[in-house]
């Protein structure tokens, strides 16, 4: 048996950009940015009325600090919604032959390659606020690893069926 371990030319490497994604489902997106919304308005609502509890029982407030966490949540309210749509829509997913890929980041992008042959196995999941609007998520698990390999978020239900069949019979293959 003669080994071979033959030097590769980084110019022939097949290039990431060559990838044609699939974007998330938009009820994804508007999920997140529903969901930011409530938890940011969920802060506002307990600063006014720890406010009024303080004003209440020492009838005083620091106002001064009223104000800056106002301003604060005030601003969260806005960016924290916006970032978490443009996140959402940031990310998408690639299928080809022998792997499954999944972009993400919108500021620190990165691209996570899982080969189809080290797929281990595949779960669907779906949580309770995904299942009202028709979502779910497919997580792959790769063999030799201690968790998930990545998960794809934000799939209609019938897109990811259809995936995990597809990534499971190319597993068997």
């Amino acid at each position: 048996m003669v080994f071979h371990n033959l030097q590769v030319d980084p110019d022939s490497l097949p290039s990431i950009d060559d990838l044609t994604f699939v974007d998330l489902d938009p009820r994804y997106a508007r999920l997140r940015f529903g969901i930011a919304l409530g938890l940011v308005s969920v802060g506002l609502i307990l600063l006014i009325a720890e406010a009024l509890i303080i004003h209440g029982f020492f009838g005083s407030v620091p106002w001064g600090a009223f104000v800056l966490g106002m301003v604060l949540i005030l601003f969260a309210l806005v960016v924290l919604p916006l970032y978490r749509y443009k996140e959402a829509k940031a990310k998408g997913y690639a299928v080809r032959e022998h792997d499954v890929t999944l972009r993400s980041g919108l500021f620190w992008k990165s691209e996570i390659i899982q080969p189809i042959r080290r797929i281990q196995h595949i779960e669907l999941t779906r949580g309770p606020v995904e299942k009202r609007v028709g979502l779910a998520n497919i997580v792959l698990y790769g063999a030799g690893s201690t968790g998930a390999t990545f998960t794809i978020p934000g799939l209609s239900l019938r897109t990811a069926v259809r995936l995990r069949r597809v990534v499971l019979g190319r597993v068997k293959q």
